[in-house]
């Protein structure tokens, strides 16, 4: 009999692992075996020679591209010959990048079973994969090129597109779902190149070889973040039940300020920025991203009926990518890991040849980074040109006034609307007896809301949506009701009217509401408490003399509810007793339950990036530090 020690593996389980891996192993040096080893095999007295898996497949991918190129020259052959001869190419390229991929995902369990590949080898790999990526994106392009091509009334100026999309609305949702998998096509290959490329800069001198022949001389190219862009508002199109709802409206204005957030997110993930201006535009697109992330689950939960949910839930995937990278980063820049890669190079905001760039603050769309345009050029002063990223269409030119970067305004055609219903009396009061009767209904889904936003700012700004929605019904109804004859009105009318103008009050009076409630309950940030302040609804306290901790002194204060109650704390640290107070030399806010926990120790409690953004998010900037440094000795 067979004794197992306590705690130790039963000797018919170890075996069985042991099996296991050999078994993995040996499958492992076969499908090595077949991708590089030609055979010889004799069938029915003939010598035959079978290809490596790696000759196969390039030969494949040799020939689907020679085909490709023949029917590119010549005249007689179709746009669909063309387009079949590019997704020939494309699955050619396709099949062997799947089996690159495999073999380089298999590294590391080829490394615990010591049949390893040499970092030559991976570097092939890995340069072969790009270079395929490369050229599918190519391909994704050209197609592109030809569905605009068969579809050039979906490419005109918006005040010319509208009527052909009402006109023609399966046809436009056609085009648009072509589009996106155009895009998707590009993003997965753009992403592949990136990663790569990053891995062979990290993978020694075979890997610093290969990344120096891929990246030397080359172009500007196209970026993911860029298709992020532009997949967002062909998503956002097809997210809407109904065209004449009104929704893409509201999807749009929700979406299309972040065009600006997105060249800059792109720019930053291109450029060498100092560690305070990646900071600030990594706290600004945290920011950016994160309030249009809410304003998605809020309208999802209400208006939920008014949305394709499956293409609704793809867009707000993609912006949470948007946000996830982004958190990634800043996470990394706050609590550096121990061991981490070496970053490819980057270049700088003033590189030879290149436009000079530049990160500026501004008013009202955050930190962003655009491109110099000296004083004389287009403005009499230095001006800032941040633009689309993959149009490269301008989408708004900034100058500096004070301490802030404003927008210049440019005069723009207004966008067109899609021109409104003629309605009958009798439909418009239908229609506001059923708003007015839904009223309770919608605060019951805001408020539901609320419990979950991480921004309630978009709490408000949902409800005064709605608000809207009832004060243009009102308006309807008042001009419906006086294209009728005095006599004809009734005192249900009039009712029905006063109903919808007290709708609107009472929305807009439950979105300041909820948004202070929603506020006091979060986790404190700087802009939360200037809010609270502004809206009278808490009060600062100094709490005694400055403390000595360990390596510095510390002044405390308290956020207070009005009645006096603490809510948060603001901690400002000095190096001294008696170092002047603007001249501290970091400031935070804390919740009551990490009152006594130092800065450092719960960036070193934080688990994972997002507690460590939420750590971060705490600071204080100048604006609030002073209001809280005014009841200082």
């Amino acid at each position: 009999m067979q004794l197992r020690l306590r705690g130790g593996m039963p000797p018919k389980r170890r075996d069985a692992i042991r099996q296991q891996k050999a078994q993995r192993k040996q499958q492992l040096e076969q499908e090595w075996d077949h991708f590089i080893r030609s055979r010889t095999e004799t069938h029915e007295g003939r010598v035959i020679e079978t290809k490596s898996q790696q000759e196969t497949l390039q030969k494949k991918a040799d020939i689907a591209e020679r085909l490709m190129n023949l029917a590119n020259n010549n005249p007689k052959s179709t746009t669909a010959d063309r387009a079949r001869m590019r997704k020939a190419f494309d699955a050619a390229l396709d099949e062997q990048t799947r089996v690159y991929k495999s073999l380089i995902d298999s590294r590391n369990e080829r490394n615990e079973l010591n049949i390893p590949l040499d970092t030559s080898t991976i570097s092939r790999l890995m340069e072969n994969t790009v270079n395929n990526a490369r050229k599918s994106v190519v391909l994704a392009d050209l197609d592109r090129q030809a569905l605009y091509a068969a579809h050039p009334n979906f490419r005109l100026p918006v005040d010319q597109l509208i009527p052909m999309v009402v006109a023609d609305p399966t046809g436009y949702t056609g085009f648009i779902k072509d589009l996106i998998v155009i895009n998707e096509r590009q993003m997965i290959a753009l992403e592949l190149t990136d990663n790569h490329l990053q891995e062979l800069f990290n993978l020694g001198r075979p890997g610093e070889e290969a990344y120096k022949r891929l990246t030397k001389d080359r172009p500007a190219e196209l970026t993911a973040i860029a298709l992020k862009f532009s997949q967002l508002h062909n998503l956002k199109y097809l997210s809407n039940k109904d065209l004449k709802q009104g929704f893409i409206r509201e999807l749009d204005l929700l979406l299309s300020p972040l065009g600006q957030q997105v060249r800059t997110h792109s720019e930053l993930n291109q450029l060498n920025l100092s560690a305070p201006d990646r900071l600030a535009v990594l706290d600004s697109l945290l920011l950016q991203y994160g309030q249009v992330i809410d304003g998605m689950q809020g309208m999802a939960l209400v208006h939920a009926d008014k949305l394709n949910m499956a293409y609704f839930q793809q867009t707000q995937a993609l912006l949470n990518s948007l946000y996830q990278d982004v958190v990634l980063q800043l996470a990394a820049e706050v609590k550096p890991v121990a061991e981490a890669a070496k970053k490819a190079p980057k270049r700088t905001l003033n590189a030879p040849g290149k436009p000079q760039k530049k990160v500026i603050k501004t008013r009202k769309q955050g930190v962003l980074i655009g491109n110099v345009k000296a004083a004389g050029t287009t403005l009499p002063i230095e001006a800032v040109e941040v633009r689309f990223d993959e149009a490269d269409d301008l989408s708004g030119t900034y100058t500096q006034h004070e301490d802030a970067w404003d927008d210049v305004k440019i005069e723009r055609k207004p966008q067109p609307e899609l021109p409104p219903d003629t309605r009958a009396l009798s439909i418009v009061k239908g229609d506001a007896r059923k708003r007015v009767n839904e009223l309770q209904a919608v605060i019951d889904r805001e408020t539901a809301y609320a419990k979950v936003s991480r921004y309630p700012i978009e709490i408000q700004e949902s409800l005064e949506t709605e608000a809207r929605r009832f004060d243009n019904l009102a308006q309807e109804l008042e001009r419906a009701l006086s294209a009728q004859p005095q006599d004809q009105h009734t005192a249900a009318d009039r009712k029905l009217v006063t109903e919808l103008r007290t709708a609107h009050t009472t929305l807009k009076a439950k979105g300041n509401t909820l948004r202070i409630e929603r506020t006091l309950q979060i986790l404190p940030t700087d802009s939360h408490v200037m809010y609270l302040l502004e809206q009278d609804a808490v009060q600062l306290a100094r709490l005694g003399a400055r403390v000595a901790l360990r390596g510095d002194f510390i002044q405390e204060y308290a956020v207070n509810h009005k009645g006096g109650r603490a809510l948060w704390y603001a901690h400002f640290h000095y190096p001294q007793l008696d170092t002047p107070k603007h001249q501290y030399s970091v400031a935070h806010l804390k919740t009551k339950e990490q009152r006594t926990d130092s800065y450092h120790s719960l960036l070193a409690r934080a688990q994972s990036p997002q507690e460590v953004v939420d750590v971060h998010r705490g600071k204080i900037t100048l604006g609030l530090a002073e209001r809280f440094l005014a009841l200082a000795n």
